[in-house]
C-alpha cells in the first residue's frame, strides 16, 4: 500500500512539473527532492498513530522535582483532557510545596489551554493561555541569618497566563513535554495578620518546566 501511494504522489508531481504553463524543465536534483518530501509525508500519515484517537484522560507528573526538593515536600503534577475532534488540550497543572520544619506552603494551580499548529494531531508545538490560583502561607522571618517567627503572612490570587510549549506522544500512550508561561495576578485575597500586609508574591509571575512526563490512560 505504501509504495503504491508513493508511486502515485511522484507520478503526480511529474505530471504537474512537466506540463505547467510556464513549461519550465525539473533538473534531477530537483525531482529527486519532491519525490523525497512526498515519501516523507506519506510515511508521516502511514506510520504515525495518534494516541488521542480512542482516550481522551491523561495524568502528568514530574518526579526529578520531587527528588531534588531537599527542605520537605514537593510535587509538580496534573491532568490532561483531550477533545475529540479538535486540535486544544485542556490541562489541570497542580505544583504543591511544604516545608518540613513548619506549616508553610505554597499551591499553584493553572487551568490550561493548549492549541496545537500541528495540521491534524495534537503534538509538536503549541500556545497556551491559561488561568492561575495560587495560595501561600508563610511564618518564617529572615534576620541576620537566622528564621524567626513572626506575624504570619497568607493571600490567595488569581492571574491569567500565556506562552508556548512543545508535546511529544508515544504511540503507547506516553508523553512528554515542556512549557514557558508568564502571567499576572489580577485579584488579590490578602489574609496576613493584621498590621502585616506583605506578599510574598510580586505581582507578575514565570513557569517554566522542562521534565513532566504522561500517560494517556482513558
Amino acid at each position: 500500500m505504501k509504495i503504491l501511494l508513493t508511486s502515485l504522489l511522484s507520478l503526480a508531481l511529474i505530471s504537474d512539473f512537466t506540463f505547467s504553463e510556464e513549461g519550465e524543465g525539473v533538473t534531477t536534483d530537483s525531482l529527486a527532492v519532491l519525490i523525497q518530501s512526498g515519501n516523507n509525508r506519506i510515511l508521516d500519515e502511514v506510520l504515525y498513530e495518534d494516541p488521542t484517537a480512542n482516550k481522551t484522560m491523561g495524568v502528568m507528573f514530574n518526579p526529578i522535582a520531587t527528588i531534588m526538593y531537599e527542605d520537605g515536600l514537593k510535587i509538580i503534577g496534573g491532568f490532561s483532557y483531550f477533545p475529540k475532534g479538535t486540535k486544544t488540550e485542556l490541562s489541570l497543572n497542580l505544583m504543591y510545596k511544604n516545608e518540613s520544619d513548619d506549616n508553610d506552603y505554597t499551591l499553584n494551580i493553572d487551568v490550561l489551554n493548549r492549541f496545537y499548529f500541528d495540521r491534524k494531531y495534537r503534538k509538536g508545538f503549541h500556545l497556551i493561555s491559561g488561568l492561575r490560583l495560587a495560595s501561600y502561607r508563610d511564618t518564617d522571618f529572615p534576620f541576620f541569618g537566622n528564621n524567626i517567627e513572626m506575624s504570619e503572612k497568607a493571600a490567595d490570587m488569581l492571574g491569567v497566563s500565556f506562552g508556548i510549549g512543545y508535546r511529544i506522544l508515544n504511540r503507547n500512550g506516553w508523553y512528554w513535554g515542556t512549557s514557558m508561561y508568564v502571567g499576572r495576578y489580577l485579584v488579590e485575597n490578602d489574609k496576613s495578620d493584621e498590621g502585616y500586609n506583605n506578599s510574598e508574591f510580586s505581582d507578575s509571575f514565570i513557569w517554566m518546566e522542562l521534565l513532566k512526563f504522561g500517560y494517556i490512560f482513558k
